[in-house]
């Protein structure tokens, strides 16, 4: 499917408040928690990661289009500069002084509950450390596409990737994927809290989020892969013959090992047109493994593990690494010689 670029347009541009504050020069805030000091405007211009998500309208703000946005509002930073900050409204953005808002406030309270590990947390550190990236991600402002697609601030988004300072996300409810930048999300606030789990116990992204692709949207959060050591990514359609002719083997292997061995699990990721066909793919097999649902079969990093020819058989470890794969073009590793390897290992 098409993956269209993300970029969020204002509906308007408000009149501009008159006035700023002009701010000190003072040195940025120190990285460690050890060392904090009051958070100072060039501080969060600095480091825009120490930036609260939203700020508190301190006034009223009345425009002359009539707008009003209501003192007590809460609002997204749209931009900050040393004599400003301008702020969205979720309909349009403004400008305003920054001694109209509790930017400064909010700030010191984030920075004042960092650990060591969180409060040196930044983008470029969280992209190489994927133990701390959230299975999901909410989305701080609404979206627009070219085709008319919308999605709202405060949605849900799954999180498949981050690299060269780029989310590669997902939106289950339009089964849109897009890169968007990690600023116009929550990530570094989830990934912090994260910090609070000691590292032997932090799981891999990887298997994380095929385990939040698994749970309905509607459920508390569970761990329906935990406790498995190898993962099979199975990726088929219905009207593959070449997978017709593998399930059965696949249905064979997974009743005799589930018999002798519970540290294994089958995710099978559908590569059907259509999710009718997908439907009828699960029922008629009769698939008793775990099956991602139709609109989040490109959700997770397991979307990439790619091959040309169907069926596509991956076996894996729960941070990610491939044991066995099937080869991408047909013509080695086959499918039935996947499933050797996963007997072997788990036997």
């Amino acid at each position: 499917m098409s993956k269209p670029q993300a970029s969020r347009t204002p509906h308007r541009l408000a009149a501009l408040i008159a006035g700023v504050l002009v701010t000190t020069t003072t040195p940025a805030l120190a990285q460690t928690a050890s060392e904090k000091a009051p958070p100072t405007v060039a501080t969060l211009i600095d480091r825009p990661d120490l930036r609260p998500d939203k700020v508190t309208a301190m006034r009223e703000f009345r425009f002359g289009s009539g707008d009003v946005i209501a003192k007590g509002a809460e609002l997204s930073i749209h931009e900050l500069r040393p004599d400003a900050i301008v702020l969205d409204s979720g309909a349009f953005i403004f400008e305003a002084k920054i001694e109209d808002t509790d930017l400064l406030d909010r700030a010191a309270k984030l920075i004042g509950g960092l650990s060591e590990e969180a409060m040196a947390l930044t983008l470029a550190s969280l992209e190489r450390d994927s133990s701390l990236w959230p299975a999901r991600v909410s989305l701080n402002n609404t979206m627009q596409f070219s085709d008319g697609t919308t999605i709202r601030g405060g949605e849900t988004l799954a999180l498949r990737g981050f690299a060269r300072g780029q989310l590669t996300v997902h939106h289950a409810p339009t089964d849109v994927l897009f890169t968007l930048e990690p600023t116009s999300t929550n990530i570094l606030v989830q990934a912090r809290s994260r910090t609070a789990t000691p590292k032997e116990q932090r799981r891999p992204h990887f298997v994380r989020s095929l385990e939040a692709a698994l749970v309905p949207d509607d459920k508390q959060a569970t761990q329906p892969l935990d406790g498995a050591e190898y993962i099979v990514v199975y990726q088929g359609r219905k009207e593959c013959s070449r997978c017709a002719r593998f399930t059965p083997s696949l249905l064979k292997t997974y009743s005799k090992l589930k018999a002798e061995s519970d540290n294994f699990e089958v995710v099978f990721m559908s590569q059907d047109r259509t999710e009718r066909l997908h439907n009828e793919h699960v029922r008629d097999k009769n698939m008793p493994w775990k099956v991602l649902p139709f609109n989040k079969r490109f959700a997770t990093p397991a979307a990439d593990l790619q091959g040309d020819l169907l069926p596509v058989v991956y076996l894996v470890k729960p941070d990610g690494t491939v044991i066995d794969k099937t080869d991408p073009r047909g013509r080695g590793r086959s499918a039935k010689d996947v499933l050797k390897r996963l007997e072997r290992e788990v036997g």
